[in-house]
């Protein structure tokens, strides 16, 4: 049996991803309408959304499954160059997890898709959008390597750490876009710079023992 081919979507019902991307990620899935989005997207039909994808859901579910493919083919093949090196380790595997995100930027150079997917993760649909898309394997393989390297936490104390760590390196991004904004760039806070120190951060709080 052939797998589906994926989608090739036309010009307007990217430009209605890429400005639905950027809104909820600014206001919340529950605060951007459809015409809402239309409008911004320089469509003069309201009902734009629903002729390309039937209704904001299938906005949304398109939106992840557009970023996830490209970050978790970046992310596979980091994973394999790692491998091909020996095992990897906790800052390996954070940086194969951040690094193929940081490298998803919009149109503008800002990580739009991160905070996209940050304020997706309030709303009840991220497990049926994000966490079920056939691109996620490589965030679970991740995840489970980590907690292979983390027998010295319980399951529950990894839980909550892996959390924080995921929250703080996608936050990074934000930093790194609004230092962008601010003008000026300098070998002490570049980009890199910025998520290698998160990530090194990160290491550490994985890295430490429970407390008794």
């Amino acid at each position: 049996m052939s797998t589906p081919a994926k989608p090739i979507w036309k010009k307007p019902a990217l430009r209605l991803m890429a400005e639905a991307e950027r809104l909820i990620g600014e206001h919340g899935y529950d605060n951007v309408s459809l015409v809402q989005i239309a409008r911004v997207a320089g469509q003069a039909n309201k009902y734009a959304v629903q002729y390309h994808f039937g209704d904001k859901e299938s906005l949304v579910r398109a939106i992840f499954d557009d970023r996830l493919a490209r970050i978790g083919a970046r992310r596979r093949a980091l994973l394999d160059q790692l491998r091909a090196s020996g095992k990897p380790g906790i800052h390996e595997l954070l940086t194969a997890f951040i690094y193929p995100v940081y490298q998803e930027v919009d149109e503008r150079g800002l990580h739009s898709y991160a905070r996209f997917a940050e304020r997706m993760l309030d709303t009840p649909l991220v497990a049926d959008m994000w966490f079920a898309s056939e691109h996620f394997a490589t965030t679970d393989e991740v995840r489970r390597e980590l907690a292979g390297l983390c027998g010295h936490l319980s399951g529950e104390e990894f839980t909550l750490r892996y959390s924080l760590v995921s929250a703080l390196l996608t936050q990074t991004l934000t930093v790194i876009d609004r230092a962008a904004r601010q003008g000026g760039e300098s070998p002490r806070q570049s980009p890199e710079r910025i998520l290698d120190t998160a990530i090194a951060m990160a290491c550490e709080a994985l890295a430490l023992a429970s407390s008794p």
